[in-house]
């Protein structure tokens, strides 16, 4: 690597991300000795909440080292050399330009994945397990761990392929022509996200008759919902945790609960839950945050031309003339700062959101059955009650806890 503008460019923005990241824990861990807001005070039982704290700070810590590994790791790539040796090594392989930005990044990705998967482990059988979370076994692990890797290599170095064949083809409509592809990506991982993509490690099964099922369909029929299915997902055997999730729109919406959240919730709590998405729905979230994404990847288009066309980026790298598939890795750190600060209002818009959906599912009448539900959720997964307001600012689509109570304690 060349110490040049842009090398230093580079490396300052990889240290940015990493000491935002760790000033945010920071934050974090330093707000968590403070007293808890009074309406969360009592969630926990004395006992629960040491373990929470534990927990949490365990993974603060532990992201942190993992953190400082990648950081690290990126540079001493950087430093080394090692891609232009490994695209010279490549070009022995194939003269092809978009064969070589395919298999560059494919490498990439396994190398990244082989690289996380001791961490994972760690996470998932150390810190997951000892604080009761962790239900998957070992062999469900490596098959995740590997259905993982190839989804990934398939799907971005194809979609690189893909936008590195434009590139040598469209000229100047690069730009416009990206954003157009990166959209259509985005539909289609929108709508096929629960027949396709949930479905490579999760089944999917439709509720079965009975009260559960009759209330939800009345509760769709009193607001005028529709969805063409409402599926319960097998996450008991990977963990504990409590969740749901919102898929398509329109006709093609699906929603998903977890196993668990079924197990752990009464039947009112279920349906509290459900009329909150509902409010989404009815709010048009989704297409909100449709429309949202697809102008950050305008944003994203025109900083991909940049990073690829720039030569003097690519010489600081050891690289004679820019390679693509590089460029898209350099296009990642180049994206930080950008993201970052585009985080902020839309972390806002999201948190606002979720303010709109409580009140609409108390609107529907189930005002005490919300917040007990959210009480739950917060001590089966050991939410954080006491989070920085710097990193509720910057990384939380979601209030905090004891603002949500509030909020719906007013209503």
């Amino acid at each position: 690597m060349t110490i040049n503008v842009f090398s230093l460019l580079i490396v300052s923005l990889v240290l940015f991300s990493y000491v935002l990241s760790a000033l945010s824990k920071y934050l974090d861990y330093q707000y968590m000795k403070k007293p808890l807001p009074k309406n969360v005070a009592l969630i926990y039982q004395s006992d629960q909440y040491k373990q929470s704290q534990l927990y949490k700070n365990e993974n603060m810590f532990f992201s942190l080292v993992k953190s400082t590994f990648s950081t690290l790791l990126i540079l001493g790539l950087f430093f080394s050399g090692v891609f232009p040796l490994l695209f010279q090594f490549i070009t022995t392989l194939t003269s092809n330009e978009i064969l070589q930005t395919f298999v560059f990044l494919a490498t990439f990705i396994l190398f990244n994945s082989l690289i996380n998967i001791p961490f994972n482990y760690y996470r998932t059988f150390s810190i997951e397990t000892r604080y009761g979370f962790n239900k998957t076994s070992k062999k469900l692990f490596i098959s995740d761990s590997i259905r993982s890797t190839v989804l990934s290599v398939v799907i971005v170095s194809s979609l690189a392929s893909l936008l590195h064949t434009l590139f040598l083809s469209v000229g100047d409509l690069f730009i416009p022509l990206t954003w157009l592809t990166l959209t259509i990506l985005l539909i289609l991982l929108f709508t096929l996200n629960t027949k396709v993509f949930i479905k490579i490690f999760n089944k999917l099964t439709p509720l079965p008759d009975g009260s559960l099922k009759s209330s939800i369909e009345q509760l769709a029929t009193k607001t005028g919902f529709k969805a063409k299915a409402i599926y319960s997902m097998d996450a008991s055997k990977r963990s504990s945790k409590l969740n749901a999730f919102f898929s398509g729109f329109g006709p093609i919406r699906e929603i998903g609960l977890f196993d668990t959240l079924i197990a752990k919730l009464k039947e009112e709590e279920i349906l509290a839950v459900l009329a909150h998405e509902i409010g989404h729905a009815k709010h048009f979230d989704e297409l909100r945050l449709l429309f949202q994404q697809i102008l950050i990847f305008g944003i994203y288009a025109f900083l991909i031309q940049v990073s690829v066309t720039n030569i003097d980026l690519a010489n600081a790298f050891g690289f004679s003339t820019p390679f693509f598939a590089f460029s898209l890795i350099l296009f990642t750190i180049l994206v930080e700062p950008i993201s970052l600060i585009i985080s902020i209002p839309v972390n806002y818009l999201s948190r606002k959101a979720e303010y709109a959906a409580d009140a609409y599912a108390v609107q529907q009448g189930y005002k005490d059955s919300m917040l007990s539900a959210l009480k739950v959720l917060v001590t089966e997964n050991f939410a954080n009650l006491n989070p920085h307001p710097f990193n509720v600012l910057i990384s939380y689509s979601h209030p905090p806890m004891h603002q949500r109570l509030a909020a719906i304690e007013k209503l």
